[in-house]
Protein backbone atom coordinates (compact mmCIF):
# COMPACT_ATOMS: atom_id res chain seq x y z
CA UNK A 1 0.00 0.00 0.00
CA UNK A 2 1.69 3.20 -0.82
CA UNK A 3 1.98 6.01 1.58
CA UNK A 4 -0.81 8.39 1.42
CA UNK A 5 -2.68 10.24 3.48
CA UNK A 6 -5.57 8.24 3.14
CA UNK A 7 -3.31 5.27 3.63
CA UNK A 8 -1.86 6.64 6.98
CA UNK A 9 -5.30 7.78 8.20
CA UNK A 10 -6.51 3.83 7.60
CA UNK A 11 -3.62 3.04 9.70
CA UNK A 12 -4.66 5.13 12.52
CA UNK A 13 -8.76 4.11 12.14
CA UNK A 14 -6.90 0.31 12.23
CA UNK A 15 -5.08 1.27 15.32
CA UNK A 16 -8.16 2.58 17.14
CA UNK A 17 -9.92 -0.14 16.46
CA UNK A 18 -7.74 -3.09 17.95
CA UNK A 19 -6.64 -0.59 20.81
CA UNK A 20 -10.11 0.53 21.69
CA UNK A 21 -13.33 -1.46 20.59
CA UNK A 22 -15.55 -0.10 22.60
CA UNK A 23 -14.26 4.00 21.86
CA UNK A 24 -14.81 3.03 17.84
CA UNK A 25 -18.07 1.17 17.75
CA UNK A 26 -19.54 3.99 19.84
CA UNK A 27 -18.10 6.48 16.58
CA UNK A 28 -20.29 6.26 13.73
CA UNK A 29 -18.18 8.68 12.09
CA UNK A 30 -15.19 6.86 12.01
CA UNK A 31 -17.04 4.05 11.35
CA UNK A 32 -18.14 5.42 7.82
CA UNK A 33 -14.76 6.87 7.06
CA UNK A 34 -13.53 3.41 7.51
CA UNK A 35 -15.54 2.05 5.39
CA UNK A 36 -15.06 4.93 2.50
CA UNK A 37 -11.12 4.55 2.81
CA UNK A 38 -11.56 0.62 2.28
CA UNK A 39 -13.47 1.11 -0.33
CA UNK A 40 -10.79 3.37 -2.10
CA UNK A 41 -8.46 0.79 -1.66
CA UNK A 42 -9.85 -1.81 -3.54
CA UNK A 43 -9.48 -2.43 -7.54
CA UNK A 44 -12.58 -0.84 -9.23
CA UNK A 45 -14.17 -4.33 -9.53
CA UNK A 46 -14.22 -5.14 -6.03
CA UNK A 47 -15.73 -1.70 -5.19
CA UNK A 48 -19.51 -2.28 -6.49
CA UNK A 49 -19.49 -4.94 -3.50
CA UNK A 50 -18.51 -3.71 -0.23
CA UNK A 51 -17.40 -7.81 1.13
CA UNK A 52 -19.16 -8.38 4.31
CA UNK A 53 -21.66 -6.40 6.26
CA UNK A 54 -22.27 -5.71 9.83
CA UNK A 55 -25.17 -6.97 11.59
CA UNK A 56 -27.34 -4.96 14.13
CA UNK A 57 -27.87 -6.61 17.47
CA UNK A 58 -31.32 -7.02 16.05
CA UNK A 59 -30.42 -9.20 13.37
CA UNK A 60 -27.29 -11.09 15.04
CA UNK A 61 -29.52 -12.41 18.09
CA UNK A 62 -32.25 -13.47 15.89
CA UNK A 63 -29.28 -15.49 13.65
CA UNK A 64 -27.97 -16.62 16.58
CA UNK A 65 -31.06 -18.29 18.30
CA UNK A 66 -31.25 -20.50 14.66
CA UNK A 67 -28.43 -22.28 15.67
CA UNK A 68 -30.19 -24.10 18.17
CA UNK A 69 -29.12 -24.43 22.16
CA UNK A 70 -26.14 -23.55 21.63
CA UNK A 71 -26.84 -19.88 19.86
CA UNK A 72 -29.47 -19.71 22.59
CA UNK A 73 -27.38 -20.30 25.22
CA UNK A 74 -24.38 -17.26 24.03
CA UNK A 75 -27.44 -14.75 23.26
CA UNK A 76 -28.45 -15.16 26.83
CA UNK A 77 -24.89 -15.65 28.16
CA UNK A 78 -23.80 -12.41 26.64
CA UNK A 79 -26.98 -10.87 27.75
CA UNK A 80 -26.18 -11.69 31.38
CA UNK A 81 -22.19 -10.60 31.11
CA UNK A 82 -21.71 -6.87 29.61
CA UNK A 83 -24.95 -7.18 27.56
CA UNK A 84 -25.38 -8.74 24.02
CA UNK A 85 -24.82 -5.05 21.94
CA UNK A 86 -21.14 -4.89 24.01
CA UNK A 87 -20.19 -8.65 23.44
CA UNK A 88 -21.04 -8.32 19.67
CA UNK A 89 -19.67 -5.09 19.05
CA UNK A 90 -16.05 -7.25 20.84
CA UNK A 91 -16.58 -9.75 18.07
CA UNK A 92 -17.62 -7.65 14.84
CA UNK A 93 -14.36 -5.39 15.71
CA UNK A 94 -12.21 -8.56 16.19
CA UNK A 95 -13.45 -10.01 12.40
CA UNK A 96 -13.47 -6.50 10.84
CA UNK A 97 -9.43 -6.27 12.10
CA UNK A 98 -8.71 -9.75 10.95
CA UNK A 99 -10.46 -8.76 7.63
CA UNK A 100 -9.20 -5.55 7.28
CA UNK A 101 -6.51 -6.12 4.41
CA UNK A 102 -8.67 -8.91 2.69
CA UNK A 103 -10.30 -7.54 -1.22
CA UNK A 104 -14.49 -7.85 -0.70
CA UNK A 105 -13.80 -10.87 -2.48
CA UNK A 106 -11.55 -12.69 -0.17
CA UNK A 107 -13.76 -11.24 2.70
CA UNK A 108 -16.31 -13.04 1.56
CA UNK A 109 -15.02 -16.40 0.67
CA UNK A 110 -13.40 -16.02 3.82
CA UNK A 111 -16.70 -15.88 5.55
CA UNK A 112 -18.48 -18.32 3.64
CA UNK A 113 -15.92 -21.08 4.42
CA UNK A 114 -16.61 -20.12 8.15
CA UNK A 115 -20.20 -20.28 8.22
CA UNK A 116 -19.72 -23.67 7.01
CA UNK A 117 -18.52 -25.21 10.27
CA UNK A 118 -21.04 -27.21 12.40
CA UNK A 119 -22.77 -24.28 14.16
CA UNK A 120 -20.88 -25.65 18.22
CA UNK A 121 -17.69 -24.54 16.42
CA UNK A 122 -18.87 -21.03 15.44
CA UNK A 123 -20.71 -20.45 18.60
CA UNK A 124 -17.28 -21.37 20.72
CA UNK A 125 -15.31 -18.84 18.34
CA UNK A 126 -17.63 -16.16 18.89
CA UNK A 127 -17.07 -16.69 22.83
CA UNK A 128 -13.54 -16.89 22.91
CA UNK A 129 -13.13 -13.44 20.38
CA UNK A 130 -15.77 -12.19 22.85
CA UNK A 131 -13.72 -13.01 25.96
CA UNK A 132 -10.46 -11.11 24.45
CA UNK A 133 -7.21 -12.63 25.93
CA UNK A 134 -6.61 -14.24 29.18
CA UNK A 135 -4.39 -12.31 31.81
CA UNK A 136 -1.52 -13.34 33.82
CA UNK A 137 0.09 -16.19 31.29
CA UNK A 138 4.05 -16.93 31.63
CA UNK A 139 5.62 -16.55 28.18
CA UNK A 140 5.69 -19.57 26.28
CA UNK A 141 9.30 -21.53 25.91
CA UNK A 142 11.59 -21.38 23.95
CA UNK A 143 10.62 -24.52 21.97
CA UNK A 144 7.18 -23.43 21.82
CA UNK A 145 8.12 -20.02 20.00
CA UNK A 146 10.05 -21.91 17.32
CA UNK A 147 7.84 -24.91 17.02
CA UNK A 148 5.26 -22.05 15.87
CA UNK A 149 7.54 -20.35 13.64
CA UNK A 150 7.89 -23.10 11.46
CA UNK A 151 4.91 -22.10 9.39
CA UNK A 152 5.37 -19.50 7.18
CA UNK A 153 2.62 -16.97 9.14
CA UNK A 154 4.17 -18.16 11.85
CA UNK A 155 7.92 -16.89 11.12
CA UNK A 156 6.71 -13.58 9.60
CA UNK A 157 4.98 -13.04 13.21
CA UNK A 158 7.38 -13.97 15.47
CA UNK A 159 9.75 -11.74 13.41
CA UNK A 160 7.39 -8.65 13.71
CA UNK A 161 6.63 -8.91 17.64
CA UNK A 162 10.32 -9.47 18.13
CA UNK A 163 11.06 -9.61 22.13
CA UNK A 164 6.87 -10.16 22.62
CA UNK A 165 6.19 -13.47 20.63
CA UNK A 166 6.69 -15.42 23.89
CA UNK A 167 3.69 -13.69 25.16
CA UNK A 168 1.78 -13.06 22.18
CA UNK A 169 2.52 -17.48 21.40
CA UNK A 170 1.32 -18.09 24.81
CA UNK A 171 -2.02 -16.13 24.34
CA UNK A 172 -2.48 -17.77 20.70
CA UNK A 173 -1.99 -21.49 22.80
CA UNK A 174 -4.18 -20.79 25.88
CA UNK A 175 -7.23 -18.69 23.19
CA UNK A 176 -7.00 -21.68 21.27
CA UNK A 177 -6.65 -24.11 24.02
CA UNK A 178 -9.74 -23.27 25.68
CA UNK A 179 -11.89 -22.75 22.64
CA UNK A 180 -10.99 -25.98 20.75
CA UNK A 181 -11.86 -27.79 24.25
CA UNK A 182 -15.34 -26.42 24.33
CA UNK A 183 -16.06 -27.34 20.63
CA UNK A 184 -16.56 -31.09 21.83
CA UNK A 185 -16.91 -33.60 18.46
CA UNK A 186 -16.74 -30.40 16.11
CA UNK A 187 -12.96 -29.66 16.98
CA UNK A 188 -11.52 -31.55 14.24
CA UNK A 189 -13.91 -29.31 12.09
CA UNK A 190 -12.71 -26.39 13.13
CA UNK A 191 -8.94 -27.74 12.61
CA UNK A 192 -9.62 -28.54 9.45
CA UNK A 193 -10.59 -25.62 8.24
CA UNK A 194 -8.10 -23.46 10.17
CA UNK A 195 -5.43 -25.75 8.45
CA UNK A 196 -6.97 -25.39 5.29
CA UNK A 197 -6.11 -21.45 5.07
CA UNK A 198 -4.35 -19.62 2.91
CA UNK A 199 -0.90 -18.49 4.58
CA UNK A 200 -1.76 -14.58 4.78
CA UNK A 201 -5.58 -15.57 6.20
CA UNK A 202 -4.02 -17.75 8.88
CA UNK A 203 -1.48 -14.66 9.85
CA UNK A 204 -4.65 -12.67 9.99
CA UNK A 205 -6.85 -14.82 12.03
CA UNK A 206 -3.38 -15.27 14.30
CA UNK A 207 -2.35 -11.70 14.67
CA UNK A 208 -6.17 -10.95 16.39
CA UNK A 209 -6.15 -13.92 18.38
CA UNK A 210 -2.69 -12.78 20.10
CA UNK A 211 -4.20 -9.35 21.03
Amino acid sequence: MADTPESRELASIQTAMRDDRAAYFRNPVMQARYSELITQQLPPEDRADGGIGLLTAEESSAGMTTMGEVGEELVEEWQKSGGYQVNLQSVQTAVLTMLSDFTSREQRAFMERFDRLPNKAIVEVYRALSLGKPNYLEDAPAAAVELFATTPEGSELVREWGFRAPQKVAVIKARFARATMAMGSTKADFLAWFNGLESHEAKAVLRVVAG
